[in-house]
């Protein structure tokens, strides 16, 4: 009770028990109807008290209750049916007795009645005028919505005013703000003094992939087999610095095959000192998306 999955698992649990019980049956019901756990079935008179023995011998967790129709008609949710002489069934609407079931005065129930009888033909005379309107959705400005407003007075469309802004708005941002060196799975750029760059992408956060560009810059590392395209340029020739402090993220993608391929576009985009295997397995078909960003860096 409560969850909004109730009435579907309902359904689904007397669907269970309503073909569980008709397999037991001798006899094929005329009619039988249900909602959620409410079932209405024409039986025949004789089997009427077997018919509730087997339905509640299914799960002696659900069991059922009986109602018999009275003088020819039996309530059904909110409509009376009413079995003719010929056999059809007239419906009509019910109401149940509980006013009167509980000692409410004459007064009080007609004047209930009353009030529930004109909300119901308000409803229905508003929703005949308003069935040919028309209505825009547009955003409130104090001082001009309601001017608009008045314009389309006289006409079939209606203005519907909303608020431009959000909740949100009123709150300041709860998140502090993440540095750019505490950022991670990114791609970056690095400036050298020669004017070219280098690129690189990082699962780590920018800092710590600073600090392992700046340690495998330092002179004892010069002899080192197998060094970066930074330090292979750093070391290539004397007045080839790094700017560590000016680096700048280009893009960022937790994905390992998405950030790696960023990364080959933005080398192919730029004029970057790295090794041209870095980009060996980019595909021809980015050619249109490298000049985009050729022009995107240049701006």
């Amino acid at each position: 009770m409560g969850s909004p999955a109730s009435p579907s698992i309902a359904i689904i649990a007397v669907d269970y028990v309503v073909s569980m019980a008709l397999t037991h049956l001798d006899f094929e019901f005329p009619i039988i109807k249900s909602y959620v756990d409410d079932l209405f079935a024409v039986v025949p008179k004789d089997k009427v008290d077997s018919i509730l023995d087997v339905f509640n011998s299914v799960d002696k967790d659900i069991q059922f209750t009986l109602e018999v129709e009275n003088n020819g008609k039996l309530p059904f949710l909110d409509i009376l049916i009413e079995r003719s002489e010929d056999g059809d069934l007239i419906t009509s609407w019910f109401k149940k007795p509980l006013l009167s079931s509980n000692n409410y005065p004459n007064k009080v129930i007609s004047k209930c009645e009353k009030i529930v009888s004109e909300r119901i033909r308000n409803n229905i005379r508003s929703n005949n005028v308003n069935r040919n309107w028309s209505f825009s959705r547009f955003p409130y400005i104090k001082g001009l919505s309601p001017r608009l407003g008045s314009l389309f007075r006289h006409t079939n469309c209606k203005l519907v005013f909303y608020n431009v802004f959000k909740v949100k708005d009123l709150f300041s941002r709860l998140k502090d703000k993440v540095e750019k060196e505490d950022r991670s799975g990114l791609v970056y750029r690095i400036p050298c003094s020669c004017g070219k760059w280098y690129v690189g992408q990082t699962r780590q956060k920018l800092k710590a992939r600073v600090r392992q560009h700046k340690l495998d810059c330092r002179p004892e590392k010069s002899i080192k087999n197998n060094k970066t395209a930074l330090a292979e340029h750093h070391f290539v020739e004397d007045g080839h610095n790094f700017q560590f402090e000016d680096v700048e993220i280009l893009d960022l993608e937790k994905n390992y095959m998405k950030r790696n391929l960023s990364e080959m576009i933005f080398i192919k985009a730029m004029n970057c000192v790295n090794f041209r295997s870095d980009t060996q397995n980019l595909s021809t078909i980015y050619s249109d998306l490298i000049n985009d960003v050729k022009d995107l860096v240049k701006s």
